[in-house]
């Protein structure tokens, strides 16, 4: 077994980024057909921006956005550059005749830098106000065998009956919406439960007894299979993501050293298997599911139906270019940050209050598009009459979401971006101590509310006051973590 301090991990990962950063930005420079120095300017920022991910003075929400906006910024722009041949070619269309394209790009660098700026100025500032600096801690079991599994086997049948239920009566399945006659508070229930209220539990219960529990492999593979469970159930490719945290705190969950052994390898190998496994498995279920429904139309909406066939997993496997296409979209393609603010910086002319505020009054309609799709994408979504929309009581259509930097910019102003920015950073802020606080510092809760919050954000832009649901939905976390607690020690399972 080979011991690594995890500043020299930190200290090879800072290496690995700089490589990456100089080589890609030295490849993109080299036939960029735009603002060379714009570029440069954009590409320092970023560096700066995304290397600040290794202080250990950072929340967890300035880690996470740094993260998200690094790779749908930076990362996004760069890598669309090479391998795309024409800057976001792969997002919203550039026509290479535009006699504005130089003019689009150079506003669409300068305000993404300006993005940067912003949350570099908000980072430093906090640290330079406050001395926030908390080593966190778990509770202890009194009985650490008969409880602990005890509680774990229960939240387990829940949890798997929870997918079942969902996934046979369709409750909530991304990319779909179906009109059930189910109870509206049963179906809330499930899918508060999947969606959130399973990760706060899985939290609670990976918290209990950090020596032993964060050392059980058992404990840790059995949580990865229940998330792999949860984004089968929902239609969901995220469990890369939420694998990823769960790696990130059992590694190094108040821990200075990082051991490679085989019991840490088979568990990175194991998340990376389901992981990529679930994403194939959702492919071909939301293909399966397209393709039964489709039985059930009359014969002219079949024909167009065919004509757009839908090739399943098996097929998909058996042509590389579709495979490494998969991929290359999964790499590249999956991030909202910059193709979004191009789609709106091309409608520059359009931009003001009045768009802005009209766009906050967005209602969720399945029967139309979005505000951002009929107003900044044009007919480059899908046709509102496809047969494929509605079929029976099945609603079949996946939102193209502009992202908190977008939607702000709705405005044409850079001072409401600049405020916007600022009021989500410090919302983000106030919420991570309030979670700090009521969890007594439970690392693994903290960084998922935060983790939550921020990825909302990142895919934010959708009839935006409908944000109350996942507002109570983040309320309902913390006050179901708060109970936890409270039971937990009245019933003298838990001491601290």
């Amino acid at each position: 077994m080979v011991i690594i301090s995890l500043q020299k991990i930190k200290k090879l990962f800072k290496i690995f980024l700089t490589f990456f950063s100089i080589v890609i930005t030295l490849i993109v420079l080299k036939d960029y057909e735009y603002s060379k120095l714009a570029y440069f300017v954009f590409s320092v920022l970023s560096y700066v921006f995304i290397l600040l991910i290794f202080n250990k003075k950072m929340f967890f929400f300035e880690k996470f956005l740094l993260i998200f906006l690094w790779l749908g910024f930076w990362f996004k722009y760069s890598l669309s550059e090479i391998f795309y041949s024409r800057m976001l070619e792969s997002g919203p269309s550039i026509s290479s005749s535009n006699e504005n394209i130089n003019i689009f790009v150079n506003e669409l660098l300068l305000i993404s830098s300006f993005v940067l700026l912003i949350f570099l100025f908000a980072i430093y500032f906090r640290k330079f106000l406050t001395k926030d600096t908390f080593k966190y801690y778990s509770f202890k079991l009194k009985d650490k065998n008969k409880f602990f599994w005890c509680l774990f086997a229960v939240f387990l049948i829940i949890i798997i009956y929870l997918c079942y239920y969902n996934f046979h009566y369709e409750i909530y399945q991304r990319g779909f919406y179906t009109i059930n006659k189910i109870n509206i508070f049963i179906t809330t229930f499930v899918k508060w439960s999947l969606i959130y209220g399973a990760l706060i539990v899985l939290s609670f219960l990976l918290n209990l007894e950090q020596k032993k529990n964060l050392n059980n492999l058992l404990i840790f593979c059995i949580s990865i299979l229940i998330l792999f469970f949860i984004n089968i159930s929902i239609f969901s490719r995220s469990m890369i993501l939420y694998g990823a945290l769960v790696l990130y705190v059992y590694f190094f969950y108040n821990k200075n050293n990082f051991s490679i052994s085989i019991k840490n390898i088979f568990l990175v190998g194991f998340v990376l298997i389901l992981s990529f496994q679930s994403i194939f498995i959702v492919n071909d279920l939301r293909n399966f599911k397209i393709n039964k429904l489709a039985l059930t139309k009359d014969k002219e909406d079949r024909k167009i139906i065919e004509k757009k066939k839908i090739l399943t997993q098996k097929e998909k496997s058996q042509d590389p270019k579709i495979v490494i296409a998969g991929f290359e979209d999964l790499i590249i393609n999956r991030w909202i940050g910059i193709a979004q603010l191009f789609a709106v910086i091309k409608k520059k002319e359009n931009l003001n209050i009045e768009l802005f505020l009209t766009a906050l009054n967005e209602r969720k309609n399945l029967n139309r598009k979005t505000f951002f799709e009929s107003q900044f994408l044009g007919n480059e979504k899908i046709d509102t009459n496809d047969p494929l929309l509605k079929i029976n009581d099945t609603f079949v259509k996946g939102n193209t979401l502009p992202g908190m930097i977008a939607f702000l910019y709705y405005s044409g102003s850079k001072i409401i971006l600049c405020i916007g920015l600022i009021f989500i950073y410090l919302l983000c802020y106030f919420v991570e101590k309030i979670s700090i606080s009521i969890s007594n510092k439970n690392k693994f809760f903290v960084s998922l509310v935060s983790f939550l919050i921020v990825y909302r954000l990142i895919n934010f832009g959708y009839a935006p006051f409908d944000s109350y649901q996942f507002l109570f939905s983040m309320i309902g976390c913390i006050v179901g973590y708060y109970i936890l607690i409270v039971l937990s020690k009245k019933f003298k399972i838990i001491h601290n």
